[in-house]
């Protein structure tokens, strides 16, 4: 199972856009264009953004490809998906130098990337859990102090982890590869949004979660500053959430207690407090 997926995420990356064109990236640029270009970062163990292995290469699923697919349409213009190279910190480069309009990858709020791109409203929240050995006796962020961890570059999750103070931080440019890590001792843990954990942990029997961080990180679309997407963006989730459609995507592919969290999500302009 683990070499399947593993070449998956090789494949994956072979696939990813290098073309450097720069794109205008508000509404009417996108509706003149005829197309939505949406900046990802592709892998095979999220449910947010993945390709469609049976349909080829050039296919797409997940919560974030059904969303900015619909976003796509109500706009009048076709999707176009690009991953981007060659690791998730590209992502961000990649929006303010133009290469696309809207980052849509699992791609958390944090304080550091709100001083240098538009959010959308929230359309997801999660917990982070440190991940470590069945064997580890870590219990609290005290004990990860000076040990080794492992780690997506340009993540948020890079972000949290120097916050518990580890001797190293060691690369892995997939979640995958960072439960790898841990389970073959290389690491002494890792830490990873919930849903990343729902999905690999019961691969791997020899890890366990110790604990979870305080707090919940949001998901959110981000566009180059000023950009009238934010606002169009809103008003799309918006729909959704009153809809119940937004709930209906995150609970095909996460579960029903993704589809319950909408509930809780920080209300969009015009909602009622629950947003649903």
């Amino acid at each position: 199972m683990r070499l399947r997926m593993t070449v998956l995420c090789i494949l994956a990356c072979g696939f990813l856009s290098t073309a450097p064109a720069s794109l205008a990236a508000g509404v009417a640029d996108v509706k003149a264009r005829g197309r939505l270009v949406m900046l990802c970062f592709p892998h095979q163990e999220s449910d947010f953004i993945r390709i469609k292995v049976e349909s080829g290469l050039d296919h797409f699923e997940g919560v974030d490809f059904e969303i900015m697919d619909g976003f796509a349409k109500s706009l009048g213009v076709a999707l176009e998906v690009k991953a981007i190279k060659p690791d998730f910190g590209a992502l961000l480069p990649a929006l303010l130098a133009g290469e696309g309009d809207v980052i849509a990858s699992e791609f958390s709020v944090t304080a550091e990337r709100e001083k240098q791109v538009g959010y959308s409203t929230p359309y997801f929240g999660s917990r982070n859990v440190v991940v470590v050995s069945g064997k580890s006796p870590v219990k609290s962020a005290a004990d990860l102090a000076g040990k080794k961890a492992s780690t997506i570059p340009g993540s948020s999750n890079l972000e949290l982890t120097k916050t518990l103070k580890p001797g190293v931080v060691a690369f892995a440019n997939f979640t995958r590869w960072s439960f790898d890590a841990v389970s073959e001792g290389k690491a002494d843990f890792t830490v990873q949004d919930e849903p990343s954990v729902w999905h690999l942990l019961k691969h791997y029997p020899d890890l366990k979660v110790a604990f979870a961080l305080p707090g919940v990180e949001y998901y959110a679309y981000a566009v180059q500053p000023g950009s009238d997407l934010r606002a169009a963006l809103d008003g799309y989730l918006l729909e959704l959430r009153k809809s119940g459609k937004l709930a209906a995507i995150l609970e095909r592919y996460l579960g029903e207690q993704a589809g319950a969290a909408v509930d809780s999500l920080p209300a969009l302009p015009g909602a009622p407090a629950t947003g649903r």
